[in-house]
């Protein structure tokens, strides 16, 4: 339930903040009015999609879920139950393992990358209109490291295609790796930052480049970069499906078009 009292008279798990932007007002104002005949068909009076989990995994926004829904993101994170079964993941939420986490995490810049792309049905000039910055890196997404190796995460080669300016913030997914302990990242809030790898050989451990621009609405995008920990010690290791501890690993995929060129 997105919004208190709509879905059978039920609370929502979601926090007041995150309920005005799932609301009619802003559903109205960013997207059914005065953006269209597409955004006008829309048929809902207030956010609510059952299909999140499925379809926004597909969103090339960098986290690249769609390689493996487990890996985490927009989407969520699935974790497999029973076999082929999948059901949310618990994030944690003030420390707190919460599976509505998983989601709302996340909710904010999907509502405003929603909001841009009605506004791109109406602006007559790409320069009418706010795109996604292009989150890039130095080096590999996907790296073999060892314990207390320090790390350059150096995102010199992102850029906003609109020319606004870029905030950047470095963060641990602790959720989607399987390094628990939290790791220090010196310099997160800069282009570039440093990490030292833990001591957890034969796991793996999950940094994003969390990169924000100035425009209207802020938009997000991001880099996944994956540690893997003494990769070649690993017993489970394989080398054409690179699975680490049974889990298939991210694989470096071609750069993203830029937003709003194709």
């Amino acid at each position: 339930m997105s919004v208190d009292y709509y879905f059978k008279n039920r609370l929502s798990k979601n926090s007041k903040e995150l309920q005005q932007i799932m609301d009619k007002p802003w559903l109205a104002d960013h997207i059914k009015n005065g953006h269209g005949p597409l955004c006008a068909a829309y048929p809902q009076e207030y956010t609510s999609e059952g299909d999140t989990p499925s379809f926004m995994p597909l969103i090339r926004n960098g986290l690249e879920q769609h390689t493996d829904y487990t890996l985490g993101g927009w989407g969520g994170r699935p974790e497999y139950k029973n076999g082929n079964h999948m059901q949310d993941g618990n994030d944690l939420k003030n420390g707190v393992p919460d599976s509505h986490y998983t989601f709302q995490r996340w909710l904010p810049a999907i509502q405003n990358d929603w909001a841009a792309r009605a506004d791109w049905c109406v602006a007559d000039e790409y320069s009418k209109a706010n795109h996604q910055p292009v989150a890039r890196i130095l080096g590999e997404s996907v790296r073999t490291v060892r314990p207390g190796e320090k790390i350059i995460l150096d995102a010199s080669p992102s850029f906003d295609p609109d020319k606004n300016s870029l905030s950047y913030q470095w963060w641990q997914y602790r959720e989607a790796g399987s390094v628990q302990t939290k790791v220090a990242i010196k310099h997160a809030d800069e282009k570039r930052a440093e990490q030292i790898v833990p001591d957890n050989p034969g796991k793996q451990l999950h940094l994003i480049l969390e990169l924000t621009d100035n425009g209207t609405p802020n938009l997000k995008s991001y880099k996944r970069v994956i540690l893997n920990v003494n990769w070649t010690s690993c017993m489970n290791f394989h080398p054409y499906c690179h699975v680490v501890l049974n889990r298939p690993t991210l694989l470096p995929s071609a750069p993203a078009p830029i937003p709003g060129t194709v």
